[in-house]
This record gives C-alpha cells, sequence and structure tokens, in this order.
C-alpha cells in the first residue's frame, strides 16, 4: 500500500509541469517567459531581436514570400460585423502588388515569428478592451494596414469602398477577383529624359531592362507607392529620385570621366544596346541566349572571351561546328581550330593565311554555309 501511495504522490510531482505545457503560443510574445533569458536589450524588434541564443537565427530566413498563385484568391473577414458586412479581401491580388512593394508578403504580415504566416487576429485582439495595450487591436490593424495605399492612390476612404452597409446585398465573388493585368499598364519600350546636362537627352529603354537584363520592377522601383504610376488625378504627387539613384547599382554613375556620361547622355536619342559595341559579336548561335546565361548578377562585366571560361567540358573534337552556320568539308574537318582563328582569337573574323596564300574569309568558306 505504501509502495502505491508513494507512486500516486510521484505521478502528481511529475504531471503538475506537464500538464502546464499542454498550452502552446503561436506568438511567443504572448508566452509566460521571461524576456531577457534570449534578449539582450529592453526592447528587442523585429530588426534588431538581440538574440544571445540561436546566433546564426536571422529574420531574413522567415518564409515570408509567397508565390501569389498559392494564396487564397479572396478572403471573408467577418471579425467586426457590427455596421456593416462582412468585408470580402482580394488577398491573391494584393500579394501580386506586393511584388512591387517594399517588403512583399512581410509588408503586412510583419513581425512574424519564425515558421508559417499568422493571421492579423493571431496578434491582434478584437475587443475594444485588449489585455496588452502595447499591440493595435484588431479594428486599427485592420484599418492602418489599408488607409495608407488607398488614401494614396484614390484619395478616398469611404468605408463603402471596402464595406457593404448591413441589409444592403453584397458584391457577387466574380466580380471582385481583379488580375493585376488590369490595374497595370504595359511596359513602356522606351522613356526619353530631357536634362540640363551639356548632352541633355537620356534614352531609357524600359522593355529592355526588363525582358533581356532580367531585371524585375522592384529591383528600380523601391520606396515608391502606387500612386506614381496609378494615380490619375489632379492632385497626383510624383515622387521623384535623385536622378541617378535607380542606375547607379548597375552602371558607374559616379565618375568624373566624360566617357562614362556620354554612354546615356547624348544630343539624340540613342538607340537600343547592340551588343557589338563590347567587340563581341554575337552570332548565330549566342544571340539567342539571354543575357543572364552568360553575365551573372545586374552588373554586367567583360567576360573572358576564351570558349573555354564558359563551355568547361569543351575539348577538340567535341565541338559542333555547325552551330556557327559553317560544315566543314573534308579538307577541313581535321583542322585545329587556331589554323582559322589565329592564337584563338574567336570574336575575330577567322584568316585563311596560315594555310593558302590567295585565299580569304568570307569569299571562300571552308566547307557549306548553313542555316
Amino acid at each position: 500500500m505504501r509502495t502505491t501511495y508513494a507512486f500516486l504522490f510521484l505521478l502528481c510531482i511529475v504531471g503538475q509541469p506537464l500538464q502546464a505545457q499542454k498550452e502552446i503560443y503561436k506568438n511567443h510574445a504572448k508566452a509566460p517567459l521571461d524576456c531577457n533569458e534570449c534578449h539582450t536589450c529592453q526592447n528587442p524588434s523585429y530588426k534588431s531581436p538581440c538574440l544571445t541564443l540561436f546566433p546564426e537565427f536571422k529574420r531574413e530566413s522567415l518564409t515570408l514570400r509567397r508565390p501569389a498563385d498559392e494564396v487564397e484568391a479572396l478572403v471573408k473577414i467577418d471579425t467586426l460585423m457590427q455596421y456593416y458586412e462582412a468585408s470580402i479581401f482580394k488577398h491573391k491580388l494584393h500579394a501580386e502588388m506586393s511584388a512591387f512593394s517594399t517588403g512583399g508578403c512581410a509588408s503586412c504580415h510583419h513581425n512574424n515569428p519564425p515558421g508559417d504566416i499568422l493571421p492579423c487576429i493571431d496578434c491582434h485582439e478584437p475587443a475594444a478592451e485588449r489585455e496588452n495595450l502595447a499591440v493595435i487591436g484588431l479594428k486599427g490593424a485592420y484599418h492602418g494596414q489599408c488607409l495608407g495605399c488607398h488614401k494614396q492612390w484614390s484619395h478616398k476612404t469611404d468605408c463603402e469602398k471596402c464595406h457593404v452597409e448591413k441589409g444592403k446585398e453584397p458584391l457577387p465573388p466574380t466580380s471582385l477577383i481583379l488580375e493585376m493585368s488590369q490595374l497595370t499598364e504595359p511596359i513602356l519600350p522606351k522613356v526619353i529624359y530631357e536634362t540640363e546636362e551639356d548632352n541633355p537627352i537620356v534614352t531609357f529603354h524600359h522593355d529592355a531592362h526588363h525582358n533581356q537584363y532580367g531585371l524585375e520592377c522592384i529591383d528600380c522601383h523601391k520606396n515608391e507607392t502606387c500612386d506614381r504610376c496609378h494615380d490619375k488625378s489632379e492632385n497626383k504627387v510624383a515622387i521623384e529620385k535623385e536622378p541617378h539613384e535607380n542606375c547607379q547599382s548597375c552602371h558607374d554613375c559616379d565618375s568624373e570621366d566624360d566617357k562614362t556620361c556620354l554612354k546615356c547622355h547624348d544630343t539624340k536619342e540613342k538607340p537600343p544596346f547592340n551588343h557589338k559595341i563590347t567587340g563581341w559579336v554575337l552570332n548565330r548561335y549566342h544571340e539567342k541566349l539571354e543575357c543572364l546565361a552568360c553575365h551573372s548578377g545586374t552588373r554586367f562585366t567583360k567576360l573572358n572571351k576564351t570558349c573555354t571560361a564558359c563551355h568547361k567540358n569543351w575539348k577538340q573534337g567535341s565541338f559542333d561546328h555547325k552551330v556557327t552556320g559553317v560544315v566543314f568539308d573534308e579538307n577541313h574537318e581535321e583542322n585545329d581550330c587556331a589554323d582559322c582563328h589565329l592564337q584563338r582569337k574567336f570574336d575575330q573574323k577567322p584568316a585563311c593565311s596560315e594555310c593558302h596564300d590567295e585565299i580569304t574569309w568570307p569569299e571562300r568558306v571552308p566547307g557549306e554555309l548553313v542555316k
């Protein structure tokens, strides 16, 4: 009997902490924890968590970005329904637009703990009397996220823009789904700027930077609001940046060398970029490649012109010369590359002088031209 009582007593002691751990907190800031055990400062923040434990943990690693096609198209918000019907939030549309803003998903889902993205109500209390006054209530959080952008864009923050009055028929869901293509204007092929410099005309080939050079809109349009492009009202306020701010991350705009400035500035409109000005004329094979197939990053620099710099596994006999547009005849198929491409300078015109006295390229072809 004493053994039984002892076992039950021990079970009660051990079971108490196990029972206390059943509650799981999605937001660790609400859990009964001592902040000083992990944080060294009094006011840890999203950008400066002041962590003492797990120094390898970084906020940048949070999974806050997801493709827009993976999120719900519409989200019904019916937590606060006193005067209005439930609001239908076009989640996918805003997810698509967030790709053009500064923070993506994090611009709304801020201070998210490590792990999955949490809904607003997990951190913001819907009740008017909140337990934690340091965190804004749910109603304030919703309106704080929406009013700023909508006011800049449409200059109106009427409740009816998002809410349907009680008793009125809500809009059908199909009318609420709007694709980004209906909001964004097509990318302009080019933009001509007139400056006050000695060479005043700057031609910016807009579509080339996006389609050819692989730049996304957010790479240049940072810290900007939707109204700069989409606001058509008379009250539009365009936020202009320092002229070279967007360019100098890829181009050397700080140089005092006039030749550098003349790459963009001229007295007339400049034509699109042609690769031959680099000294390497793209042949029939390379001209089909995207710029990023050879150049990495956004600041394109000159590359090593030897074939093995890009074609690591290329060796004598493995190259199919047909891709250049010439199929060798039987007199040339055993030749070494350097017989025609002197000193293996493949960016220069081939020569026949190593073997022939009066034969020149391209008057005479060492085989057959093919398409």
